[in-house]
């Protein structure tokens, strides 16, 4: 009988001299884990606030239900139903906060993934970003879910867009839209929509979720040739952050890395 592989998850957050308004959970689980960084969404009010609820949530929902044997598509709608209750509770918890007519708001992005033996099922919300890199290979899975993604995907079709997201993408410069998220779990009347990525792995593999932080700055070649390095997960992390801060990055920066060796 072949040998169990060896799993180690290591995480580190960095608020770069500033308030923290990243969260992370990292489950271990036998030979799975469950996986999550939320990033508050910067230029809102208590992002700190908007990205722990959403961790502390969805960890408890996690060891609830039971994740790793719910299957891939109960698990989405779960997941679908789980987003749309943190969106309207962090919807009341600003009003409560600021008051009925405020427009301010609590908000989040998220990225979340379920690591089993032949797959990782992956979930996101706005920009936080999932790397595998396995085979010698490091790609990123997500796709960023901002103005500027839309842009490409769909050719400025804007028609099918709410007319206030119409406007605001008509009125955007390039770099605006790189940085305009198009949802987050918290803000606007509009409930998020997690997109699900599945992703076959095998063998031995390196998982890595993060906040805009780290990935504002870093490309999958960079993040390869320090997962490459034969180090300890907690240090490739702190070689990480490193990189992006040496290159002037000045927003939290949080990471979590799943590593498998058969």
């Amino acid at each position: 009988m072949p040998n169990a592989p060896e799993i180690r998850i290591s995480s580190r957050t960095d608020g770069n001299g500033k308030t923290n308004e990243d969260s992370l959970i990292a489950i271990r689980q036998d030979q799975r884990a469950i996986l999550c960084v939320a990033d508050g969404v910067g230029g809102l009010e208590d992002g700190d606030i908007a990205s722990r609820y959403i961790t502390k949530t969805l960890e408890s929902w996690a060891q609830d239900k039971d994740v790793n044997q719910m299957g891939e598509k109960t698990t989405h709608r779960e997941l679908q139903s789980l987003v749309a209750n943190l969106h309207e509770d962090l919807r009341a918890i600003a009003k409560e906060k600021y008051g009925e007519g405020s427009d301010m708001s609590l908000a989040s992005t998220f990225v979340f993934a379920v690591v089993g033996y032949t797959k990782a099922v992956i979930e996101c919300v706005g920009d936080s970003r999932a790397y595998v890199c396995q085979l010698g290979n490091c790609t990123q899975v997500t796709v960023d879910q901002t103005a500027y993604m839309y842009d490409l995907v769909s050719g400025y079709n804007y028609d099918l867009l709410p007319m206030d997201l119409k406007y605001t993408m008509e009125n955007k410069t390039v770099r605006e839209k790189d940085r305009l998220i198009m949802q987050s779990i918290g803000a606007g009347d509009r409930i998020p929509q997690p997109v699900r990525y599945t992703v076959p792995i095998a063998g031995n593999v390196d998982i890595l979720l993060c906040s805009d932080g780290l990935s504002n700055t870093l490309r999958e070649y960079e993040i390869k040739r320090e997962l490459e390095k034969k180090q300890s997960g907690t240090q490739v992390l702190k070689n990480l952050i490193h990189l992006a801060k040496s290159r002037g990055e000045t927003d939290n920066i949080t990471a979590v890395l799943y590593r498998r060796r058969v």
